[in-house]
């Protein structure tokens, strides 16, 4: 073997013997037995796209079953679609069950000598081998560069990958006339092809050519794939350095892409781990790790900032396609032995016992370390443009995040200076991410401005842009967290356009300053989601109905228009408390009420847009999170302040907190109330 050290295998016969590894042993045995009796065989055609599987009405992917390539049920709605393109992106499901389960195989092969699983695993790497030169890429023009099994290239090195391990596994138990098969109809031809596509630039598609060619030089002996897919432009040691950025977040700004180029590295450095074990050594890789764990929700979740599957999270899936979170930090524990890894997989486990082979593969320290992550505080991820803020005890932890920096390429969406927040620990407003690529919603909803929580203007979603990080940090007297950036376009629709954001944080609640500038009036929609019910409002005319135009404004269910007349609150229930919202300084506001797509788009949000027309505006907002009784009772400004200062009120059962938000021009060129408990002052 190549692939993967004797020691490693010799480790895995005895976990497979331990009582503390029973349940991975139990699980892959499962999974293998259910496997064996299927009449499975290599499809005859070429694959199709992976995100055509995903029902068009409630957002959700069809449920694959073996046996019926032309049956594709929805698991919500009980729809059964056939034909094109649902039976090819059925194929792309039975070509990963083969390639992984062919791995799977393989170590149970290796950890308990069933002649059964190596028969298995002959018999699809020789199906494959047999089909592989036959197989035709399609005529569908989206993909960049096309696989031949696959539908994209993509594919074919994540399908090979798995391959060429359990080939690897099993050769010297395979008869000369069939490794010679195998090696000259199946991998080389594949790993050339993968080759021949080449993105050569710096992408999660990339990571995975490189794994995938490299895996394959390794197995086989050939130095020019290990040097193209390791040493050469755009190979691992390029993608790390450059596609990592210094806060060990991958370029492209979603937690999932994030983890699906990690798994692709990670991969690489396995096959490597013997050939070359300076990869899994790389300071970037392992920083890959530690960040989404920085990063990480009161539950565990992890923001679907751009392109991201919703469900993204570090307990349960992280990405399609990949191993679930507990897998990943299996190895990245049993290589690197950092607690909080340990903490992530205790967090797993507390749920559903170990199941992967990951765990077999690596696994170290039963019982695992325990103990909590990281309560207070916020994090800065200026290269990345992510500042996150958090207060209280981490499963009840309020905790906000400000996005302003990067686009992302062709994975970005258009929500400079958008937040995302929890309250008590309940997701009142994430990020949607994105649903499949093949849904209409994806492109008319989740990539329009309007489904993020920031400023609209005319209707019309964001331009590219890169905001930049203003100040973050704490008051010199600690009383309070601020974050604040700012954002400026050049190009139309927002010709002249700036932004800023500032969030002044406390433990009971958080103040929202959004200020914009245009060169001429403009119509501005203030919008926020929240995805619990109203209960109470306040300061608001009757509703009437509405019609709304715009991006994405056509998915505003029933949006009704309300005059402010001048302080607003809201209040929304949630399952271990409430929310309110105050917005104290309403006067020339009209406010849209309406609901909108969550993800799935089958369940609903409430959208609140506040909207005005001015060239030059600054919304204000409070929101206030509370379980048994709430501690602040009333908001409102104070009058009379100078020009370039605002000064707010905010009365709490205890206290009168007075905040000051100033120009250094008009730092101290007013005199204060005397009646406040504690000023807050913070220089724009």
């Amino acid at each position: 073997m190549r692939l993967m050290a004797r020691e490693r295998i010799a480790a895995l016969r005895v976990r497979g013997r331990s009582p503390a590894y029973a349940s991975c042993r139990s699980s892959l045995r499962q999974e293998v037995g259910a496997f064996l009796p299927l009449n499975l065989d290599p499809p005859d055609q070429q694959a199709g796209f992976y995100h055509d599987y995903f029902c068009p009405q409630h957002g959700v992917e069809l449920h694959f079953d073996p046996a019926r390539p032309h049956a594709h049920r929805c698991p919500q709605g009980g729809e059964v679609f056939s034909g094109e393109p649902y039976d090819a992106a059925w194929r792309w499901s039975l070509n990963n069950r083969l390639s992984t389960m062919a791995f799977k195989l393989a170590l149970l092969w290796q950890m308990d000598q069933d002649e059964a699983c190596r028969v298995r695993v002959e018999e699809i790497l020789l199906g494959y081998a047999r089909r592989y030169g036959a197989y035709e890429p399609g005529e569908d023009p989206r993909p960049v560069a096309r696989g031949r099994a696959t539908f994209q290239s993509l594919d074919e090195a994540v399908w090979l990958l798995s391959l060429v391990r359990a080939y690897d596994l099993v050769r010297s138990s395979l008869a000369a006339a069939a490794r010679e098969q195998v090696e000259t109809e199946l991998l080389r031809p594949a790993a050339g092809h993968i080759a021949a596509q080449k993105y050569r630039s710096i992408h999660n598609i990339e990571c995975w050519h490189n794994a995938a060619i490299g895996a394959v030089g390794i197995c086989l002996d050939e130095p020019e794939l290990v040097q193209l897919a390791v040493e050469a432009e755009f190979g691992f040691r390029h993608q790390l350095e450059a596609g990592v950025r210094a806060d060990g977040l991958w370029w492209e700004g979603s937690s999932s892409y994030h983890f699906y180029a990690l798994t692709a590295l990670l991969s690489h450095a396995q096959v490597a781990e013997v050939a070359d074990p300076s990869l899994r050594r790389a300071a970037r890789l392992r920083q890959m790790f530690q960040t989404p764990v920085d990063l990480a929700a009161p539950d565990l979740r992890l923001p679907a900032t751009n392109d991201c599957w919703f469900f993204t999270s570090l307990v349960g899936d992280v990405c399609h396609g990949v191993p679930a979170a507990a897998a990943l930090y299996e190895v990245a524990y049993g290589w690197y032995g950092v607690a909080e890894f340990a903490r992530v997989l205790e967090r797993n486990y507390r749920q559903q016992a170990p199941t992967s082979v990951e765990a077999l593969l690596y696994g170290r320290q039963r019982p695992l370390e325990s103990g909590e992550f990281r309560a207070e505080g916020g994090t800065s991820l200026e290269p990345s443009g992510l500042a996150l803020l958090r207060a209280g005890a981490w499963e009840t932890q309020n905790y906000l995040l400000l996005k302003y920096g990067p686009h992302g390429g062709s994975h970005g969406h258009p929500d400079k200076l958008g937040i995302s927040f929890y309250a008590g620990g309940y997701a009142v407003s994430p990020d949607l991410g994105t649903p499949g690529y093949g849904m209409e919603l994806h492109e008319t909803w989740y990539r329009q401005t309007l489904s993020h929580n920031t400023v609209v203007v005319d209707g019309r979603s964001q331009p590219e842009a890169e905001g930049r990080l203003q100040a973050f940090g704490r008051s010199e007297d600690g009383d309070f967290a601020f974050a604040d950036a700012r954002v400026e376009w050049r190009e139309e629709p927002y010709q002249g356009v700036s932004m800023r954001r500032l969030i002044l944080w406390t433990n009971a609640y958080f103040i929202d300053y959004f200020q914009v500038e245009c060169e001429a009036e403009r119509q501005l929609d203030w919008t926020c989601r929240f995805d619990a019910a109203v209960q109470m409002q306040q300061g608001l005319s009757q509703g009437a109905a509405v019609s709304l135009e715009g991006d994405g404004y056509e998915h505003v269910a029933a949006p009704l228009l309300a005059a402010a007349s001048g302080a607003v609150r809201l209040q929304w229930g949630l399952p271990a408390g409430h929310l309110d919202l105050f917005l104290p300084c309403e006067r020339d506001t009209l406010l849209i009420q309406g609901q909108v797509p969550c993800n799935p788009a089958a369940e609903k949000s409430d959208l609140i847009m506040r909207r005005r027309q001015a060239r030059s505006t600054v919304f204000v907002a409070l929101l206030h999170p509370w379980t048994e009784a709430p501690v602040v009772e009333e908001v409102f400004p104070v009058e009379g302040v100078p020009t370039g200062v605002l000064a707010l009120w905010v009365h709490t059962r205890a206290q009168r907190h007075l905040w000051v938000l100033s120009n250094r021009e008009h730092g101290g060129a007013f005199a204060l109330p005397e009646s406040a408990d504690r000023v807050m002052r913070y220089t724009l």
